[in-house]
């Protein structure tokens, strides 16, 4: 698909849907961009298998708190179904077990 047609899905789907994938496209001057169709098309599958509202409240989320990837909106739809998006944490956390800079005290060989 390209940028005419998957716009015009997100658009058909919400508000909030068309400006991610907008966002998604104005980081590329081709059309065709198979980088960002892919995105898209995990979109439509999640807005299949959620339903579009879903899709767009999640979207609408994802937008507020800089989350813009379409595993992003997999995570807060599968917890809005768990807990509703009042429940859900407005950054993403890391992970418990990374080692940081702390863990090696600035003396580790890049």
């Amino acid at each position: 698909m390209d940028k005419d047609a998957n716009l015009k899905w997100a658009k058909n789907t919400g508000e909030s849907v068309e400006k991610l994938v907008a966002k998604w496209y104005s980081k590329t001057a081709n059309a065709k961009s198979r980088a960002i169709g892919k995105p898209c098309m995990a979109l439509m599958k999640l807005s299949t298998k959620n339903g579009e509202d879903v899709l767009a409240d999640a979207c609408e989320y994802a937008n507020l708190h800089g989350l813009t990837t379409p595993s992003d909106i997999a995570i807060i739809t599968a917890r809005n179904d768990a807990d509703g998006l009042d429940e859900l944490p407005s950054v993403n956390v890391a992970h418990q077990n990374i080692r940081g800079a702390d863990y090696f005290g600035g003396h580790h060989e890049a």
